[in-house]
């Protein structure tokens, strides 16, 4: 599997360690309907990146995603933020947010 740590659109965190990409879900493995073990994300340009999951996601408190939640978000191909921490065994995701979507333009006025 891909990691495309190069070739991604990551966007900058604030916390020391973390980067974050942005993309569609193409994959969740989970051991409970809560806690997701892995996951895999779809970027911009295409390239797919693979994530175990740190159990904490799913009890964040400003955010939480539980597995059977991210499966949700993968059917309907909503875009997500993942913030993950490169690790001697792969990448770590830390917190997986709701992408707001693009701004949809108005409508033109005769």
């Amino acid at each position: 599997m891909r990691h495309g740590l190069g070739l991604g659109f990551i966007i900058g965190c604030s916390n020391v360690g973390e980067s974050s990409v942005r993309g569609i879900l193409v994959g969740v493995e989970a051991r409970s309907i809560v806690v997701a073990e892995q996951i895999r994300l779809r970027d911009d340009q295409g390239t797919v990146w693979t994530f175990r999951v740190d159990p904490e996601v799913a009890t964040n408190r400003e955010e939480p995603q539980s597995a059977s939640h991210l499966r949700q978000h993968m059917i309907a191909g909503d875009p997500m933020i993942v913030r993950y921490r490169a690790e001697a065994d792969g990448l770590l995701a830390v917190r997986v947010q709701d992408a707001a979507p693009p701004a949809a333009t108005p409508a033109s006025r005769p």
